[in-house]
């Protein structure tokens, strides 16, 4: 995975991320591999996320489909951070 010169956007960035953290969770769920995606999770993506979907709700007009999208990245977001304090 590599950036595009081209991407510039903040969502896409976003989604970069996440694409990573697909990555890191296929590659197992032993203890190393939990500690890594944990520690990307929270460099990467737990301070991103609420703003980022914040943003969206707020000011995403009449775009009834990106709220959607956004309240389920919110809550699936939610719910891996929550599981991290577990590890």
């Amino acid at each position: 995975l590599g950036r595009a010169s081209e991407s510039g956007e903040p969502e896409d960035h976003f989604a970069a991320l996440l694409e990573v953290m697909r990555h890191l969770i296929v590659r197992g769920s032993n203890v190393p591999q939990i500690t890594f995606q944990k520690e990307f999770f929270l460099s990467y993506i737990d301070k991103a996320y609420a703003p980022l979907t914040d943003a969206v709700l707020a000011n995403g007009g009449e775009a009834d489909f990106y709220k959607d999208v956004a309240r389920l990245t919110r809550a699936l977001l939610d719910v891996e951070s929550e599981s991290f304090d577990m590890v």
